[in-house]
């Protein structure tokens, strides 16, 4: 109790900085989970996409298939 009229404020500073740190770590998680996962939809709607022309196309899906190949 020594320490509460003279570091009481800085005291409740610093604890407000460590309270504030440990948030923008937790938000940097869920920041990196969010991208993550964002990523692994844009995938998978490519690859419906690609599924769908490939169905929707005349032309015989091996054809497509060696055409997307010589694309990369």
């Amino acid at each position: 109790m020594a320490n509460t009229t003279t570091t009481r404020g800085r005291f409740t500073l610093e604890e407000k900085i460590e309270k504030k740190s440990a948030l923008v770590i937790e938000l940097e998680g869920k920041l990196k989970t969010a991208k993550s996962e964002l990523a692994d939809l844009k995938k998978t709607k490519d690859e419906r996409d690609l599924m769908e022309y490939i169905r929707s196309s005349k032309e015989d899906p091996s054809v497509l298939l060696g055409r997307l190949k010589g694309n990369k």
